[in-house]
């Protein structure tokens, strides 16, 4: 996992791996915004409901699945109309 520093659009402390296209899956902290977001548009991963599970353990691998699933699955082109979260 890489570290990167401060951007123009916000802090982004982590940044998991790279997709065959070259975007990012970047963690990103502003004054407006902290949260998984797309590095190469305004793409940004918003949980759906409450994370409900059995346990600690169950929350987080359900919320990291859905998170990669939606961020594998966005089309940069439909998120470039907003500012970035970077």
């Amino acid at each position: 996992m890489e570290t990167s520093g401060f951007g123009p659009r916000g802090n982004v402390e982590e940044v998991l791996g790279m997709d065959a296209t070259g975007r990012k899956l970047v963690w990103v902290k502003r004054e407006d915004f902290q949260g998984w977001a797309c590095s190469r548009c305004a793409w940004a991963f918003n949980p759906a409901g409450p994370l409900v599970r059995e346990s600690i353990e169950e929350m987080k691998t359900h919320y990291e699945a859905q998170r990669d699933q939606e961020f594998k699955s966005h089309v940069c082109a439909k998120h470039s109309g907003t500012t970035r979260p970077i």
